[in-house]
């Protein structure tokens, strides 16, 4: 190729008879290198060891030599066939290769010319290959290589292509093609004539065969805007094809960190005044202080952010100003003299001392005051990297502290050692029964005291005692079912009188404490001594109070009965008594049947004695007949038939029982609103009546059992067991399990025993095990970020981060025209191939994403 020698002072023959039977010899040539770029008045050269080119049978590479990373590279192939094309370029040390111009010669029929263009991305030897769409083993290729380079950073792109065909014709020319906006341009061209065409210039551009009939064109001073269609003669008439591409260098400039501990930043490119990226490099200890054309500052110097003209390109370098840092000195109990803070940016000797102790001589300066951290002598370097405080050392006397447990039951101390005030050494002695109250330098307390840690001058040698003091302990006391009373706790801290009981129960005497409500613990006497060395709690012990009921025959005939005793409730003794002419009606406690009526059988609360006096009824005439029917009204056990009389006469006696309850008499109603008869009363049997049973909760206490609350694989909370002897609701659940929610109680470990719900009521009528049931908690989706960039008109693999995902997950997008494709999902990522159609706005845009479980939420990306 021959540049322009109008513009650029030099021309270059490209072939020779001789060099053209050198190189079809071979199919792969080297070709030299310019070591530096020229250019007057422009930016752009050409290598000057390009154009090169080489043609043989087969031929599908070509070797070349970019001269520097950044420059344009353009390949040509042309071979005699309207039906095989290039489907490929490549070349190590070479970006992507794009097709520029494809020229099918359908006038002549008889040749393909294409043109393709790729940026060099290293110097250094490469061989451009290429694939066709068809075999060229018969065929010989014709391959021609250029190479363009700029003085400064540049971005290469295409600005037009063309390609034309004639025949019989003197005049071979190039497509007529129009230049943009950028002044750094190329127009590079090719024409293949069936004739000898001969070198010539027109408006400004150079011609040169390279081979028989073929023309190489170039010119890279192209202004901005303007048309351009070199033309040249081929001689005699034949047939030509010629192809011819536009390409611009846009100046861009490279950022360059200049010793930078952290940041990077792209390349920035544009064809006007344009604001430079703001800086994002940082450097340790220094501050940024804007751009400039050479690393030590001594080129053009540009602001953070300032404007660049971008008519041509440049490699800035951060420029960087040492941060000064503060060193403040500390006398750390120096007793006099005092000393400014040192201020520096570089290594820098310390200010002498001129701190003084009484009794002391300064040893050097640490960063720490207890001297743990890093040492530096008097006058020594420091490199004022970042701010500090030293603190002056001393060297002096040292004194011992010895420490007495004074009584202690268990540990030991070794002395401790200083020369300056140091907190004492934490204590490790124990008092069985005490607690370590602090030091004193007397055994009985009278002396100095100390507390525990305190700093201790260490100015003179001295034995601390310790000093103790008694632990106080309470004792708690439970009636443990008292009727009535109610006890303080008793605190002490030596053996002393338990606390004089007042607590009573109804039917029952005092009897001691014990330290188990069922008297299994150990027990202590009333008023007894407790040596008050632990807390604990005493329940009240209960002897039952036994009492007698005499029985009176009143007039009976036959018959004995002795009394009955008890120290609770309990039915009386089956009537013995009979009476000629009269039916026993029951028993009262007067003679008369003036007190309190119990029917036979009843139960008698057995809290006093009392005497009972049999009650008669006369049996000698003969009335109507009534029946009484007895209901159970929610008995448990027991049948009853009905009885009838047609005289007063006892009710039968009950036979009817109540789990948890004790039979309390007879009603007319079953809710006990109407008239009450005891057990065995008599009734006048003048009318008949349902009566139905009343029943009065049970007041015993019955055999009590344990609940157990297992947590079964919580993370957190405790549970004690839970005692009861009647039905009662289970306490509240406090255990708790990282990921789950707790679900309810079960008899087994998986769940596939009985359920019970949190607070479930539980009969307490057996000991159970309950075991905590957990249900996994499902993560609230959400996403986190957005991994890889859209760019406008090409497919793109963008990775979303975040949880609650899955394979069923759906993603659109805001931008018309957009296509989302997911090709792959896991509970934390989504990938998709992203596509914006062309000539979209950039911008920020909205990926919606859609669970599985339908929950959707958004995040935000840009295009670029």
């Amino acid at each position: 190729m021959i540049p322009d020698h109008k513009k650029r002072g030099k021309t270059a023959r490209f072939a020779t008879t001789c060099f053209i039977s050198t190189v079809l010899i071979s199919s792969v040539l080297t070709f030299g290198l310019e070591t530096a770029a020229s250019a007057t008045g422009s930016t752009i050269s050409e290598a000057a060891t390009f154009p090169n080119f080489n043609e043989a049978p087969g031929l599908q590479t070509l070797a070349i030599n970019p001269q520097n990373a950044g420059d344009l590279v353009v390949f040509e192939s042309q071979i005699h066939s309207t039906s095989i094309i290039v489907t490929g370029v490549s070349a190590p040390g070479t970006g992507t290769w794009h097709l520029a111009e494809r020229f099918v010669d359908l006038l002549n029929n008889v040749i393909t010319e294409e043109i393709w263009w790729a940026v060099a991305t290293s110097a250094g030897s490469s061989t451009i290959s290429v694939s066709y769409s068809g075999s060229v083993a018969s065929i010989s290729p014709e391959l021609v290589a250029d190479s363009f380079t700029t003085a400064e950073p540049s971005t290469w792109s295409l600005v037009a292509n063309n390609g034309t065909s004639a025949m019989a014709t003197t005049a071979i020319t190039l497509p007529n093609l129009t230049s943009n906006s950028d002044a750094n341009q190329v127009y590079w061209g090719y024409v293949e004539s069936t004739q000898t065409a001969a070198s010539g210039n027109t408006l400004g551009f150079a011609y040169s065969p390279v081979n028989t009939g073929n023309l190489l064109v170039s010119n890279d001073l192209l202004g901005t805007n303007t048309s351009f269609a070199p033309t040249a003669t081929d001689s005699p008439t034949g047939n030509n094809t010629s192809s011819a591409v536009i390409f611009a260098a846009v100046p861009t400039v490279d950022f360059n960190g200049n010793g930078s501990t952290s940041g990077s930043m792209s390349p920035e490119n544009a064809n006007s005044s344009t604001a430079l990226t703001t800086n994002t490099f940082t450097k340790t200890g220094y501050t940024f202080s804007g751009w400039n054309t050479a690393p030590d500052g001594s080129g053009t110097t540009y602001a953070d952010d300032a404007n660049y003209s971008f008519t041509t390109g440049a490699n800035l370098y951060a420029q960087w100003t040492a941060d000064y840092y503060n060193v403040t000195f500390d006398g750390n109990g120096s007793t006099g003299g005092s000393m400014s803070v040192e201020n520096a940016n570089t290594s820098t000797a310390l200010t002498t001392n001129t701190f003084t102790k009484t009794g002391s001589t300064f040893d050097g300066w640490n960063t720490a005051a207890d001297g743990s951290g890093t040492t530096y002598a008097d006058d020594a370097v420091y490199p004022f990297t970042s701010a500090t405080t030293l603190y002056a050392q001393w060297a002096g006397v040292y004194y011992n502290v010895s420490f007495d447990g004074n009584g202690a039951t268990g540990g030991s101390m070794s002395p401790e050692n200083a020369n300056t005030s140091t907190a004492l050494t934490t204590n490790t002695f124990t008092k069985t029964g005490y607690t370590f109250s602090g030091w004193n330098t007397a055994r009985d307390g009278s002396g100095t005291g100390y507390a525990a840690g305190a700093f201790y001058p260490f100015t003179s040698a001295t034995t601390l005692y310790a000093q103790w003091t008694a632990d106080y302990y309470n004792v708690t006391f439970d009636g443990n079912g008292a009727t009535s009373g109610s006890m303080n706790p008793e605190n002490a801290n030596t053996s002393t009188a338990l606390t004089t009981n007042t607590f009573t129960k109804t039917g029952y005497t005092f009897s001691g404490w014990n330290t188990a409500a069922n008297g299994s613990g150990t027990s202590y006497a009333g008023g007894a001594n407790y040596p008050f060395t632990a807390a604990t709690t005493f329940y009240a012990q209960w002897t039952a109070t036994s009492y007698s009921v005499t029985f009176v025959g009143n007039g009976a005939t036959s018959g004995t009965m002795s009394p009955e005793n008890a120290n609770t409730s309990t039915a009386l003794t089956t009537n013995t008594f009979t009476k000629t002419g009269y039916t026993f009606s029951g028993w009262n406690t007067a003679a008369n049947g003036s007190g309190t009526l119990y029917v036979g059988g009843a139960s008698y609360p057995f809290l006093a004695s009392t005497i009972l006096y049999a009650q008669w009824t006369a049996t000698s005439y003969k009335a109507t007949s009534y029946k009484v029917t007895f209901a159970a009204n929610g008995a448990t056990r027991g049948q009853m038939s009905p009885e009838t009389h047609s005289a007063p006469a006892a009710l039968n006696n009950n036979v009817y029982t109540r789990t948890g309850y004790t039979f309390s008499g007879w009603n007319t109603t079953a809710k006990g609103s109407g008239t009450k008869y005891a057990n065995r009363a008599r009734y006048a049997f003048k009318a008949g009546v349902t009566l139905y049973a009343q029943w009065t909760a049970t007041s015993y206490k019955a055999t009590s059992y344990k609940v157990t609350f297992a947590a079964n694989g919580a993370t957190r909370g405790q549970m004690s067991p839970e005692t009861h002897s009647a039905p009662a609701a289970l306490n509240n659940n406090v255990y708790t399990r990282t990921g789950y929610t707790f679900s309810g109680w079960n008899t087994t470990a998986k769940g596939s025993g009985t359920k019970y719900a949190n607070r479930a009521r539980y009969a307490f009528k057996a000991g159970v095990t309950l075991y905590a049931q957990w249900t996994v908690v499902v993560p609230v989706p959400h996403v986190s970020s957005v991994l890889g960039s859209v760019v406008v008109g090409e497919s793109r693999l963008v990775t979303i981060d975040g949880t609650g995902f899955s394979s069923r997950s759906h993603v659109t997008s805001n931008e018309p025209g957009s296509a989302v494709r997911l090709i792959y999902a896991s509970a934390t990522r989504l990938s998709l191939l992203v596509t914006v159609r062309v000539g979209s706005r950039l911008g920020k845009y909205t990926f919606t994403i859609t669970a599985a479980s339908r929950k959707t939420w958004t995040i935000n990306y840009v295009t670029t």
